[in-house]
């Protein structure tokens, strides 16, 4: 009886870290995604501006405004959506 009430409560430790882990896990995932799409916010930009469709003077301020943009005002681009004339995972 005394044994498997320590397996009992190693096995809930054991869940209990598991838990704590997939929570650790979700959260970087989500700050991966985060910066990925910032950068690819970026990328496009860039690529605008090297195709004419964008003038130089604005990469600095735009590109300053995409960094500082906080998760509440930065929503990640959807594949399949448009991003300044660009779909988004689309390349030249």
């Amino acid at each position: 009886r005394r044994k498997r009430d320590e397996m009992e409560g190693e096995c809930r430790r054991l869940r209990e870290e598991a838990d704590e882990l997939q929570l650790t896990v979700d959260t970087l995932e989500k700050e991966r995604d985060f910066y990925f799409h910032k950068l690819r916010e970026i990328e496009v930009l860039c690529l605008q501006v090297q195709e004419g469709k964008e003038q130089a003077d604005s990469l600095l301020p735009s590109t300053m405004s995409i960094l500082y943009a906080t998760d509440d005002a930065t929503d990640p681009i959807p594949d399949g959506e448009e991003v300044g004339g660009q779909l988004d995972g689309e390349t030249e």
